[in-house]
């Protein structure tokens, strides 16, 4: 049950953010660097696989490591290495082969998803921590 319950703290947890840093915080950012790529229908489906898939990775990778250890420094430390790996991923092949995407974008994106990361593996942890007393 701690997994399903950390599983399920961390998917939210990062949609939740990342719809807040989408929205409200990076918009005008984004749309200043790298506008013309960006679409103004999001594929939603997409952008939900990535968060069902990602949470179960933050769950391999991040928490259950941390909670092994029982350290949740050492789950959001994980999540954050994960977020840093993947976002940084993409971020460099959008660099490498796409026409208009640029260096303050990569950077703002990679320091996001390493930061998203960390706190959704840190609320996965959490709600683990709460299921296993």
């Amino acid at each position: 049950m701690r997994y399903v319950a950390a599983y399920f703290a961390s998917v939210f947890g990062m949609a939740a953010l990342d719809l807040v840093w989408l929205k409200l915080i990076s918009n005008a950012f984004f749309r200043a660097q790298v506008g013309s790529l960006l679409s103004d229908d999001p594929n939603v489906a997409a952008a939900a696989l990535f968060y069902v898939f990602f949470a179960a990775g933050l769950i391999v990778f991040a928490i259950a490591p941390g909670l092994k250890a029982g350290s949740l420094a050492q789950a959001v430390a994980y999540g954050a290495g994960l977020g840093f790996l993947a976002y940084m991923t993409f971020d460099l092949t959008c660099l490498a082969i796409l026409k208009g995407w640029t260096v303050p974008a990569t950077l703002v994106d990679i320091a996001w998803g390493t930061c998203v990361s960390a706190a959704a593996a840190g609320l996965g942890y959490g709600a683990a921590s709460i299921f296993s007393r």
